[in-house]
């Protein structure tokens, strides 16, 4: 009597239900995790490639660059303390200073060593106390 009751043939179509329920959750399941998976990959090889491209079109030649700019400035700086050396040592600036000199060969001994060097300067003279030497300050002196 069991055996054909409506009861049991329910159970057999629920259980059937069940069955074909977990089977399309597993599949959706895996479905997911397998395209997570695929996605993760896929995002990792292109992070990967942008890196290394940032880096072969940026990184490298910049650095190449920085390293051509920072001699270039050494040895800039290098040519300008030899030249500001040489000029200290002058004559003309020497007695200029002192009051005695002409400004016009002063100033073409500076604007010479200016348009020399790779590094523009700006030359200012100043007196024993710091202050800055004019040149009409040093002709008021020569008139005295």
């Amino acid at each position: 009597m069991m055996r054909g009751s409506p009861l049991l043939s329910r159970l057999k179509v629920g259980d059937e239900l069940m069955e074909r329920r977990k089977i399309k959750d597993d599949i959706k399941r895996s479905f997911i995790t397998y395209t997570t998976i695929i996605i993760i990959a896929i995002l990792t090889v292109y992070l990967l490639s942008l890196l290394m491209t940032f880096y072969v079109s940026i990184v490298e030649p910049g650095t190449e660059t920085n390293e051509q700019i920072a001699e270039q400035i050494e040895t800039g700086f290098d040519k300008y303390r030899v030249g500001m050396k040489s000029l200290a040592e002058e004559e003309a600036i020497v007695d200029f200073l002192k009051g005695d000199g002409d400004s016009s060969i002063v100033n073409q001994l500076l604007y010479d060593f200016r348009n020399e060097s790779s590094l523009n300067s700006h030359f200012a003279l100043l007196q024993p106390t710091g202050r800055y030497l004019h040149p009409v300050i040093i002709q008021n002196k020569k008139k005295r």
